[in-house]
Order: structure tokens, then C-alpha cells, then sequence
């Protein structure tokens, strides 16, 4: 038993740690397979992948839901480049939530 918890303590400590991230942006549009949003600092956020939890409530390739103040939460993903073999982040939104 001793054994089992160090190494579940072990591969817990190994795998990487997945923290989401919150911002209040306006969604300006989707293009080239990227979400893209103004943040009320003024900075771009582009967003490569969404949850299917928010096309439940938000079709975000639908042009209503362009120039929309949103809360937006997201993960930040490490991806492997199959053709190069480098890693890359690539940003999920996990949550939408409609200000205005």
C-alpha cells in the first residue's frame, strides 16, 4: 500500500498541471480555423480549439455572436507538431459566458 501512494504521488507530480485562465474579451471572429477576441486591455487572444460544452450555448461561427463582451476561461494545451516534432501551445476555450 505504502508503494502504491509514492507512486501515485510520483505520477501526479510528473503530469503536467493544467490551470485555466479567465479574461474578459470581445469576440471579433473566427478565420483560418482560429477564434479570435479583443481583451479589454486591448490585447488579441486567438484560440484554436472550443469545447463542446460551448457550442452547446454559443455558435461562435454564427456572425450574432461577433462584437459580444464575453467571460472567457481557457487552457493553455502543449501540442506536438507531428511534421517537426516541436511542441506548441494551443489555446482551448472551456467556458463562455455572455456579459453583454
Amino acid at each position: 500500500m505504502k508503494n502504491m501512494i509514492v507512486l501515485l504521488t510520483l505520477l501526479l507530480s510528473l503530469s503536467p498541471m493544467v490551470q485555466e485562465q479567465t479574461i474578459t474579451a470581445t469576440y471579433n471572429g473566427f478565420e483560418d480555423d482560429t477564434y479570435y477576441f479583443s481583451g479589454e486591455d486591448g490585447n488579441p487572444y486567438e484560440f484554436q480549439d472550443v469545447d463542446d460544452s460551448v457550442w452547446e450555448s454559443f455558435d461562435l461561427l454564427d456572425e450574432s455572436t461577433v462584437d459580444r463582451l464575453y467571460k472567457v476561461s481557457y487552457t493553455i494545451d502543449q501540442e506536438l507538431d507531428d511534421e517537426t516534432g516541436d511542441t506548441y501551445e494551443s489555446y482551448r476555450i472551456t467556458k463562455l459566458v455572455l456579459i453583454k
